[in-house]
């Protein structure tokens, strides 16, 4: 299915909302839709975060807070996006006095003494009265716009079956694993899942041959035969198949566990 054919579906099927929308202008790349829209939102949420109505928006800060902040992969992020100018540095530094002023109030909650004392004692229960390691702000709420995402692709390849092919050519295996995991209970959805499913699988063979054909042509009897588009691509290809985007490294566990069988 060509970009053209995805446009005329957009007109015709005419989505609803604006994630559908999205979904379809995504899938026209060579991409995994589901990384690329969710690399988009990380974005917008890094940028969005450093606004100066929202740093100092007592109700975000107190969100952000009971979050416990942010993982090390997305505060180095904020760094690197403070870094390159795309915003200034007052807002992740007014964040950062806040929540290290938060942890230190928890600590000192429990006198230096009654701390030691657990020490001494070998006591397994002291991380009970200590807080919690930061679960981060932006993972939970790429989390819960995934979730919505995985959602509306059901919906939207239940109703145009025929993009079928297209989203099994280019979705990466870690979001079939959870387009999958999320239908799976819905009977209904079974022969639409095992489609999609058929089509990565085919999509994937195709691209594991044009890579055997290039690995073939480095045979010294090949050494003129030029390399097809799809043989000089092959290999990342493969790769964006198989592990999709650099932000999937950082979820997968929480993705996994959170994710599946919450569909209503």
């Amino acid at each position: 299915m060509d970009d053209c054919a995805i446009a005329y579906r957009v007109i015709v099927l005419k989505p609803h909302t604006l994630v559908e929308l999205k979904f379809y202008d995504a899938i026209k790349g060579p991409h995994c839709p589901f990384c690329l829209l969710m690399e988009k939102a990380q974005t917008r949420m890094l940028d969005h975060l450093l606004e100066d109505e929202v740093v100092m928006d007592p109700g975000f800060r107190d969100r952000f807070l009971n979050s416990s902040g942010l993982c090390s992969y997305h505060f180095d992020k904020l760094y690197n996006f403070v870094r390159n100018g795309g915003a200034l540095g007052l807002g992740l530094e007014l964040y950062l006095e806040t929540l290290s002023g938060a942890i230190l109030k928890q600590l000192n909650n429990q006198t230096e003494s009654n701390l030691l004392a657990r020490l001494r004692k070998r006591d397994m229960t002291l991380c009970k009265f200590l807080p919690a390691p930061a679960s981060c702000y932006i993972c939970n709420e790429l989390v819960g716009q995934q979730e919505r995402l995985l959602d509306t692709a059901l919906n939207i390849v239940a109703e145009d079956k025929e993009i079928i092919s297209r989203l099994g050519e280019t979705i990466c295996y870690t979001h079939l694993y959870l387009l999958l995991e999320r239908g799976k209970r819905d009977r209904g959805e079974e022969k639409l899942l095992s489609s999609i499913l058929s089509a990565f699988m085919t999509s994937l063979k195709d691209k594991r041959n044009f890579l055997h054909s290039k690995i073939k042509k480095y045979s010294y009897e090949f050494i003129d035969t030029a390399l097809s588009t799809q043989e000089r691509d092959a290999g990342s290809a493969i790769s964006n198949a198989l592990a999709g985007s650099s932000l999937l490294s950082i979820l997968p566990s929480d993705v996994h566990r959170r994710v599946k069988n919450k569909r209503h």
